[in-house]
């Protein structure tokens, strides 16, 4: 499959924008206590900041000009503690293929693309984080090598809030 990986551009907002709420509704469906109906989650505004802020790449694979993946990464520096060490390393906060295009070789284009650009601003890593039941995200990203640094867990005392419930 001929395809190409560029930065995203402000055209390419409602493509990106489907794909993002592709993702979301899956997210829904597992965790309605975390996430909450959308039929956008990614604003215009979210978007145009992506587009502009130097600490933020917002790459899209297109297949027959057509966007059917996306990738948000953050270039972050750790907190300036002496408990850390001094380190760059990029975040992929959104990873998407369109679930029409999966299975196809494009995840594993854009993930090599992503370490490349890693390599090219001398990052040390690239992390991520994957929900626990996305067993499909968790297996693509151990074929590309990524393995488990540390695990986010969590004790559900409540399944859902009630209508109308506030948390302080």
């Amino acid at each position: 499959m001929n395809s190409i990986i560029r930065e995203a551009i402000l055209s390419d907002y409602h493509e990106v924008a489907r794909l993002v709420a592709q993702i979301h509704e899956i997210h829904v469906k597992e965790r309605p206590d975390i996430y909450a109906p959308d039929p956008c989650p990614m604003s215009n505004d979210y978007f145009n900041k992506l587009l502009v802020d130097q600490k933020s790449k917002l790459f899209v694979v297109v297949v027959e000009d057509k966007v059917v993946g996306y990738s948000v990464l953050r270039i972050n520096l750790p907190p300036n503690r002496q408990i850390y060490r001094s380190r760059k390393y990029i975040s992929i906060d959104d990873f998407c293929i369109d679930e029409k295009y999966r299975n196809n070789g494009l995840g594993k284009e854009l993930m090599n693309y992503i370490l490349d650009f890693g390599k090219g601003v001398s990052a040390q890593c690239i992390e991520l984080g994957v929900s626990e039941f996305n067993k499909d995200a968790i297996r693509f990203y151990e074929s590309m090598g990524l393995t488990t640094r540390s695990r986010r867990m969590e004790f559900i005392l409540r399944d859902q809030l009630e209508d109308g419930d506030n948390i302080r």
